[in-house]
């Protein structure tokens, strides 16, 4: 479940459509809770051939960075700042029997200039999942490009 993949994709100057990127549980065991999203993951890469060398995993329970996904839609002119929380705390789609966390708008690639990595991150509704430290469980690992 931690290194479950999830491939969200966005356009060169244009944000990917509303919905196009979520998250699916197979099932939830207890109370429904919410999911989050790390800071992005950095990388190095080589000069000379453009390989990954070596990737630093950003760990849940630290603050969603909003550089990555933003907390709401976005028309095409807007600036992707992102907000503080709740906003990035999100419920599961009742309507997909709560197994289904629809991610927010991601930056057209006008501002993100290379791929992105961030760990998707569960709450189990233990505290009321309103602070970054109460989504612990890594539940995915989310490529944005």
């Amino acid at each position: 479940l931690t290194n479950r993949e999830y491939y969200c994709h966005t356009f060169k100057n244009s944000q990917n459509a509303a919905g196009s990127c979520s998250l699916e549980y197979t099932s939830i065991n207890g109370n429904v809770g919410k999911a989050t999203w790390s800071q992005a993951w950095s990388a190095t890469w080589n000069s000379g051939t453009g390989a990954q060398e070596a990737i630093s995993a950003q760990a849940c329970g630290t603050a969603a960075d909003t550089s990555v996904m933003c907390p709401t839609p976005l028309d095409a002119s807007s600036v992707c700042t992102g907000t503080v929380p709740p906003d990035v705390y999100i419920e599961p789609d009742a309507a997909e029997s709560n197994l289904v966390v629809v991610w927010p708008v991601l930056k057209p690639l006008t501002s993100i200039t290379e791929g992105y990595t961030v760990a998707a991150c569960y709450c189990p509704d233990q505290g009321g999942c309103d602070a970054a430290a109460e989504f612990t469980q890594q539940v995915g690992v989310i490529y944005v490009f």
